[in-house]
């Protein structure tokens, strides 16, 4: 099976769930926040999993092709990046999340390009994008 296939899979069924799962739970979502900035700990090794993460994708998946696989690709530099951040300069990243965390309106936009983002990598990965574009085409009155 294509790399892109699987992790369109994996990553967006995984984004799915998770900003469906932060829409319904905002405040708990506020909470881990908190919690996060509170505990050094969990600061370090949210960066060392970001990092590791974004290396085995760069990795495996540095495509730059304008479809679905640059979504994959952005996710790994993403990753990296955050990793990054989190681990050589935290109080950058300590500020962004407090940013995040206090303003809603930017943590909804967020979550809204990750669903949709997610979603399309998981239509693409399990081959359900043509099924879509026919059933919208059957929708259309002719």
């Amino acid at each position: 099976m294509d790399i892109s296939l699987s992790l369109a899979k994996i990553i967006g069924v995984y984004g799915v769930i998770i900003s469906i799962s932060a829409m319904l739970n905002y405040e708990r979502v506020n909470l881990l926040a908190t919690e996060l900035l509170e505990s050094e700990f969990l600061l370090y090794l949210t960066g060392v999993v970001a990092l590791i993460v974004g290396l085995c994708i760069i990795s495996v998946h540095n495509i730059r092709i304008w479809d679905y696989r640059l979504i994959i690709t952005l996710v790994g530099w993403l990753a990296f990046i955050e990793g990054v951040i989190l681990l050589l300069v935290p109080d950058i990243a300590d500020k962004a999340i407090r940013l995040i965390q206090h303003n809603r309106p930017i943590l909804i936009i967020m979550i809204g390009v990750i669903f949709m983002a997610s979603m399309w990598l998981t239509l693409e990965g399990f081959s359900l994008t043509d099924d879509v574009k026919q059933f919208w085409r059957n929708l259309q009155p002719t």
